[in-house]
């Protein structure tokens, strides 16, 4: 069965849906720089940097407001390429057709360097299908995860993936600039949430106090122990949490290229963070999906009679974390087919609950393989 994420619409219409899509991420941004494209066949698109706002709510009742994020800038591209051979599906490695593309390239998945890497495939069925590199040998690399099946020739972006220190500044000054706030311990500051191995979120701030392990950037949990984290991976396409301890609202920026694709995210690890890719603020039925179609709805999100065996979703509402899935249970002999709250399996309807413009959703993936997420851009929404 072929989900509706990868039909056919959306990949043929070329440089025109493209410049679409760039369009409808333009809109509403604070500002607009048009970069010259930087390599070989991507003179078809330019790349706009976008420099987009993020508040966070003020703390409140000694409640800390919190955000989930959703990243949908990148960092420049650094070369394109296409696979020499067809990938098949659960396949963990791919090939490029010229050695250039990854001379030079070591990637390192353990946040100790700016080495952190990721592959955004352009044409075929997954166009929009972002992967962290674990390692490089020659013309081959080795993916975190698995791949889907891919055709020979599918073209693909290389960049460097987002880190503590890129996105959000390595120095104190940087971070100033940025809006967020320094501290000297993690109650005073900003603190950024990434998903770690176990899909716990880790949180982090920028330590501005000499003391006690120094400045930088820090583990709020071991921010004595001096071990500079401003390598820690941040996700492109995914996203990541803000708790704000302040009492006054926090405003920063987030400032990268514009995607030229529709977002796809694979699903590595149990929990991952989802970026709502559109310009607007959605629900989770129109994100996501409400009609079972093949077993799996068009996001290829999975639903289930329970929760525990269905892809769930975890949506910030103010300073309130809640869960749902989608609940096929059958009853009175007919399936629900709803998205209900996880702890209110048969309570009342929850398709119009909003996942905001510029959010993310933490995924908690059912089954345990890779799986893919297809999120449709503003302009296909309004196709």
């Amino acid at each position: 069965m072929k989900s509706e994420f990868r039909n056919n619409k959306t990949i043929t219409k070329g440089a025109s849906m493209r410049n679409k899509i760039t369009a409808n991420l333009l809109r509403g941004v604070a500002a607009l720089v048009v970069a010259l494209p930087l390599h070989g066949n991507a003179a078809d698109i330019a790349k706009p940097s976008l420099l987009v706002p993020v508040t966070v709510a003020a703390s409140s009742g000694g409640i800390a407001g919190q955000r989930f994020v959703g990243l949908n800038v990148c960092r420049p591209t650094i070369g394109e390429g296409r696979l020499s051979a067809a990938v098949v599906s659960g396949a963990t490695q791919f090939t490029a057709d010229a050695d250039a593309i990854f001379t030079g390239i070591l990637p390192s998945t353990l946040g100790t360097s700016d080495n952190s890497y990721i592959i955004e495939f352009t044409s075929g069925a997954y166009v929009g299908l972002i992967k962290k590199i674990s390692s490089i040998s020659g013309r081959t690399a080795t993916v975190v995860g698995t791949l889907p099946a891919l055709d020979d020739k599918t073209t693909f972006l290389l960049r460097k993936d987002w880190t503590l220190g890129s996105l959000f500044g390595a120095t104190a000054s940087e971070v100033a600039a940025k809006g967020l706030t320094a501290g000297a311990s993690g109650g005073s500051a900003t603190r950024i949430g990434v998903l770690n191995a176990s899909g716990v979120i880790a949180y982090y701030f920028y330590k501005n106090s000499t003391s006690q392990g120094g400045v930088g950037w820090r583990s709020a949990a071991t921010r004595t122990d001096g071990v500079d984290r401003q390598h820690i991976q941040v996700g492109t396409g995914s996203g990541f949490a803000v708790q704000n301890g302040n009492t006054s609202a926090l405003n920063f920026n987030l400032a990268g290229e514009a995607r030229p694709t529709r977002n796809i995210v694979s699903l590595d690890s149990q929990f991952t963070f989802v970026a709502n890719p559109q310009n607007r603020s959605v629900t989770i039925a129109d994100l996501l999906g409400s009609t079972i179609v093949g077993g799996k709805l068009k996001s290829d999100f999975v639903g289930a009679s329970s929760s525990g065996s269905a892809d769930e979703v975890t949506v910030i509402d103010g300073t309130v974390s809640r869960k749902y899935f989608f609940n096929t249970r059958v009853v009175s002999g007919a399936a629900l087919n709803k998205w209900r709250l996880s702890v209110l399996p048969l309570g009342a309807d929850q398709n119009t609950v909003t996942v905001g413009e510029g959010d993310a959703m933490l995924v908690k993936r059912a089954g345990l393989v890779t799986k893919f997420v297809g999120l449709e851009t503003s302009a296909e929404a309004s196709e």
